[in-house]
């Protein structure tokens, strides 16, 4: 097959997906807006117990300049019901940072949740972390 003849295939293809996308219901992604981790912070958390309570922060900020969005509406999801992060949207502040509380569920094993701001470079932004049961009293 000549180099260039799979290019209309290619071009198709791509077409077809975008057409996809914009029939799919989902938001278009807009690559002007990144949503990460505070500068530092990585997703994985240390390890704690039934109940206890961790922060969460986000960031959004232009994709390009790097400079914050004051603003903008981040949703939380603890992927499980009734959700374990308050509140369910926070809005950026002057600094572009969002953030919730999160209340470990009472379950052993990896948690999670995740920050979305639907498309933004980077979305979500997911925090996961091992439940541990808590040590019986003597």
């Amino acid at each position: 097959m000549p180099a260039n003849s799979w290019m209309p295939h290619l071009l198709w293809t791509v077409g077809f997906v975008s057409a996809c996308r914009a029939d799919s219901g989902l938001p278009p992604v807009d690559r002007s807006i990144k949503i990460s981790y505070p500068p530092g912070v990585t997703g994985d958390l240390p390890s704690d117990t039934f109940g206890a309570i961790h922060p969460l922060l986000v960031r959004a900020t232009d994709a390009a300049a790097g400079t914050p969005l004051k603003g903008i509406e981040v949703t939380w999801d603890g992927l499980a019901y009734p959700p374990p992060v308050q509140p369910r949207s926070s809005i950026t502040n002057d600094s572009g940072y969002a953030s919730a509380v999160w209340r470990l569920r009472p379950y052993a094993g990896i948690q999670s949740v995740r920050g979305y701001l639907p498309g933004a470079v980077g979305n979500p932004v997911e925090y996961r972390l091992l439940v541990t049961a808590p040590l019986p009293k003597p």
